[in-house]
């Protein structure tokens, strides 16, 4: 296959069009296979009409001429070819190819079109150079990849195989080309972008909903604060400046729970974005709400709906239009509130539309917005998507807000005094949403409530009844004694009925409203009607609640919906709990619930309500739910969210438990680290440290052991962390006998010494409850070169680096099944993003582990030629790896006809002479004739097992080599 400077070449001694046309669509293969897009730069370039302000020569008749050679057909293949080295950054040899070929053509049309312009034809060609430049994503400092197409589908964050994406990438490059060669619609586009940024600056800009209510106008920046965000694989904490680098399509799942902000901090993105103070050049945004593509736009595709939007919000804009700012990544696209297409089916395929669309759009840069809670039921795909969770308030950060806030209202010395009384319910006020509510209650009422459920109801009499009254707005009269009613009424009728999820329309709100009042509420059927559309409208001027979403496509009659799914379950909570005959029917209600869709919040709401209205009532619907053999995971989300007595829990945990004994889920673990004190307490007492509960011992070691070694999170470290220690303290004997590879790797991760030996590749990559996941050698030397405290290694920790080494050094080859493993676990762990902090003097173990690095990243390069993200951030720490690699590359093409070593020197004095020899050609590292059955090589490829028992004294040790069926064992589940 030709480089695409051969191409140029080949373009510049063209004769003819023909030539050119023929060259040009080489290069379009050659460049689909090679390109990769990396943002955009700073748009600068010149158009036709201000060359004409610079050169007076250019006739009004010379420039229409030109405009028709441009769009000719013996031009666009040239403008094709420049477009092409503009995106790959190959452009010197390019831009000289497609010049030569463009003065070429201009002269030939103009001896036939009789013009004198064609002397100009350098100053023409270089104002499209600067066009382009300026508008096409650029990439002339990204690494070469492969020639395949999906390494190609991999850079650009769309690596998706499914059918449904078949042909995605094979027309992005054509269509983007076809934009290029039309230089009127190229500009029309940049245009077309700058104009709707500066139309999102002027725009007035939306209050906070939630926070604004104070006693004097504010801004959106008045209350604001500046969040934080966890990168969900690598426990990174960074600002939101990280998450959209000005220079690189950004592709963003943010998660986050009810109340967090995710949608206030769609607003200040889309504000920031468009802000040239804070990015240059502006990028403009288009926010899709989820849920109402669901409702009015999923028959049609994402790009109309949108264009609808943009119209809607801010200027006209066609589907034409905008598939030229997706194509140019001109235009960030927003879709919040993922979870709040409330079907599953329609969310699953509302991610397959996202899918599509990224893939379609590969430059466009994408934030998707979701609550945390049963997302994974209709999860994006991490490959495509970097997924961040949005940190809840720190203390410091409701201090800021607090202040901001209180000062709004001139009640500044209420600050200090709300801190301290607020410190009772301090991981309620965490939520930027609650937090807002509890300032408004502490100002009004001087007292904060003491429990979730309580806070939500004081809000919501908050909102209706005291609301106007310190506002001094007259209130009609009847209706706020019933407002809450109401409310409750129209959240059940919305969850019951299907067809009101997305938003329900005035004249039907009004109907049932009016029904409701004359039979259960006494109105007289005259004052119903009315009364009804006065709350409708109460409701409209506020939006707190239940606001104006949008209007009927026929009619156009007002939509209302909740505002906030956190209060819309709350009121839904507390109709079924009124309603509800019993503990076994509020059971029933609750787990149909939860089946619906299990990022709700309202199970836990429901049993909360339900417990208010009966003596012992959440003890009584937990035990129906245990008799009635509820999913594990739900009964530990109400154990974390209702007052349930001891006994109740003990019947939780049992039943949880006999799960156990059949298959331990990773959903059912993960609910298990969340649950709250008192019953995390429980379980310790009376799961892992009795000496008969040997079982669950292993059980949860397992688990837990699995969720560090997959690097899910660190947050539970904090509360779990004692237990643990705790327990592997008391029962270190029974636990270090464990015979299981991820237990293993954990407790000599941990420091502690472990009976039981592996199979050497299994300290490589382990299988887990949470899937593949690193094992003890790569944490090793992610600690050495991701932190900044020096990693002081046991005994054991020490001999398994050393014996790997000393294994590696002498000759063994790491089976290819080990290494595609070990690729993905670093994938799914984010290996990538950690910082790789360079060593300053690196003693005799650190040494040794940057040996182990050299060989796994060395076997990575092997397996899978060219460069990966992780080798371009391992060279942070390693700047000569890129040097290395690219000798060994050189090495390999001339293997057959090498006389000496093609690198030596500083580059390879560390490295032992295995590796030297590697770099020059040698001996493979990866040993590709691993069969498919054996999914680490230890059958073909055995070596010893590391001797603990020997070296630390732990007794007599198992046979050195392994019998048949250890060797044959699968991966080990519970």
């Amino acid at each position: 296959m030709e480089p695409i400077s051969t191409v140029a070449a080949s373009v510049s001694i063209a004769s003819g069009t023909s030539a050119v046309l023929q060259a040009a669509n080489k290069g379009v293969r050659s460049a689909y296979r090679r390109a990769r897009l990396s943002g955009t730069i700073d748009q600068e370039w010149l158009t036709l009409d201000a060359l004409s302000g610079q050169n007076a020569s250019f006739t009004a008749a010379e420039l229409t001429d030109v405009h028709l050679f441009l769009a000719s057909d013996a031009v666009k293949p040239i403008l094709a070819l420049l477009a092409l080295g503009t995106v790959l950054g190959d452009a010197d040899e390019v831009i000289d190819g497609a010049r030569t070929a463009f003065l070429n053509e201009s002269r030939r049309w103009a001896i036939q079109s009789k013009t004198t312009w064609a002397a100009k034809s350098d100053a023409i060609f270089d104002s499209i150079v600067k066009l382009f430049h300026g508008v096409l994503p650029n990439a002339s400092h990204s690494e070469e990849l492969t020639e395949e197409i999906e390494a190609y589908s991999d850079f650009i964050g769309t690596p998706l195989k499914g059918k449904e994406n078949e042909g995605a990438h094979r027309t992005y490059v054509g269509r983007l080309l076809a934009l290029t060669t039309d230089l009127d619609a190229l500009r029309q586009t940049s245009t077309l972008s700058e104009e709707l940024a500066e139309a999102i600056r002027a725009g007035d800009g939306e209050q906070i909903i939630g926070h604004a209510e104070v006693d004097s106008p504010v801004t959106f920046d008045d209350l604001y604060v500046s969040r934080d965000f966890i990168d969900v694989s690598s426990e990174s904490i960074e600002d939101s400046g990280g998450l959209v680098s000005s220079g690189i399509p950004f592709r963003v799942l943010l998660m986050g729970s009810p109340g967090a902000g995710k949608s206030t901090f769609v607003k200040f993105l889309t504000a920031s974005l468009s802000n040239p103070e804070l990015r240059s050049p502006t990028l403009p945004s288009v926010v899709i709400k989820c849920r109402e593509y669901a409702r009015e736009g999923f028959s049609g595709s994402l790009v109309s709906f949108a264009s609808k939007q943009l119209t809607a919000d801010l200027r006209p804009v066609s589907d034409a239009d905008l598939e030229g700012l997706l194509l140019t990544g001109k235009i960030a696209v927003i879709l919040d509130g993922l979870d709040e297409i409330t079907d599953l089916p329609r969310r699953q395929d509302m991610v397959k539309r996202i899918h599509r669309f990224t893939s379609q759009f590969p430059t466009t840069s994408v934030l998707v917005t979701t609550r945390e809670v049963g997302y994974n039921s209709a999860a994006l795909s991490t490959k495509v998507f970097r997924s961040v969770r949005l940190q809840e308030f720190s203390l410091e950060q409701v201090e800021e807000y607090c202040q901001r806030w209180f000062a709004k209202n001139s009640k500044d010395h209420l600050v200090e005094h709300f801190v301290a009384e607020s410190e009772a319910v301090s991981d309620l006020r965490a939520n930027p949403l609650l937090l807002s509510l509890l300032c408004i209650l502490y100002r009004d009422s001087g007292a904060i409530p003491a429990n979730r459920r309580g806070i939500y109801s004081q809000c919501a009499q908050l909102l209706f009844h005291k609301w106007d009254a310190h506002r001094q707005i007259k209130h009609f009269e009847v209706l706020p004694d019933y407002t809450d009613r109401l409310m409750e009424e129209i959240a059940r009728w919305i969850y019951t009925s299907p067809s009101a999820q997305t938003g329900l329309e005035e004249q039907i709100i009004v109907k049932t409203m009016s029904q409701y009042m004359v039979s259960d509420l006494g109105f007289l059927p005259s004052k119903a009607e009315p009364t009804a559309r006065d709350f409708l409208d109460f409701c409209a001027g506020r939006a707190w609640l239940l606001g104006v979403t949008g209007t009927s496509k026929h009619g156009g009659n007002r939509i209302f919906s909740f505002t906030h799914r956190t209060f819309y379950e709350f009121f839904a909570a507390e109709a079924f709990a009124r309603n509800a005959e019993n503990a076994t029917d509020m059971a029933a209600l609750l787990r149909k619930a939860y089946e619906r869709d299990s990022t709700s919040l309202l199970p836990e709401l429901l049993i909360q309500s339900f417990d208010q209205t009966r003596a012992r009532g959440a003890t009584n619907v937990f035990i129906s739910l245990c008799d009635n053999g509820a999913p594990p995971a739900l009964l530990l989300r109400l154990m974390d969210g209702a007052n349930l007595a001891s006994f109740a829990r003990s019947k939780g945990f049992a039943l949880i438990m006999h799960g156990w004994n059949l298959t331990l889920d990773s959903e059912v673990f993960t609910a298990l680290l969340q649950v709250s004190g008192p019953a995390r307490d429980q379980f310790q007492s009376e799961y892992l440290l009795p000496t008969e509960s040997a079982i669950a011992r292993r059980k949860f070691l397992y688990g837990w052991a699995s969720f560090q070694l997959a690097g899910s999170s660190t947050r539970f470290n904090s509360m779990w962390s004692p237990i643990v220690d705790e327990m592997v303290e008391t029962y270190a004997e029974e636990l270090a006998e464990l015979p299981d590879p991820v237990v293993m790797n954990w407790l000599l991760g941990s420091g502690l010494a472990a009976r039981d030996t592996l199979d050497v590749w299994e300290y490589f990559v382990c299988f887990t409850l949470y899937g593949w996941a690193p094992g003890i050698a790569w944490w090793l030397v992610d600690g050495v070169f991701n932190t900044d405290i020096p990693v002081v290694p046991s005994a054991s920790t020490r001999l398994v680096v050393e014996r790997l080494v000393d294994e590696l050094n002498r000759g063994a080859a790491i089976p290819q099944s080990v290494i595609a493993r070990l690729r993905g676990a670093l994938e799914d762990v984010q290996a990538h993003r950690r910082p790789w902090i360079p060593l300053d003097r690196p003693g005799d173990f650190e040494k040794t582990a940057r040996t182990l690095l050299a060989y796994i990243v060395f076997a990575l390069a092997e397996d899978r030629e060219g460069e990966s993200e992780l080798l371009t951030a391992v060279a942070r720490c390693w700047p000569e790896l890129t040097t290395i690699l690219a000798g060994r590359a050189s090495s390999q093409r001339r293997r057959n006809k090498l006389r000496s070593p093609i690198l030596s020197g500083p580059a390879l004095s560390n490295l032992p002479s295995r590796l030297q020899d590697w770099v020059n050609g040698g001996t493979d590292l990866v040993d590709f004739s691993v069969f498919d059955d054996d999914p680490l090589g230890v059958k073909y490829r055995h070596i010893p097992p590391l001797n603990f028992d020997a070296q630390f004294g732990l007794g007599p040790r198992r046979p050195q080599v392994p019998s048949p069926a250890a060797r044959d064992r699968t991966p080990p589940r519970p």
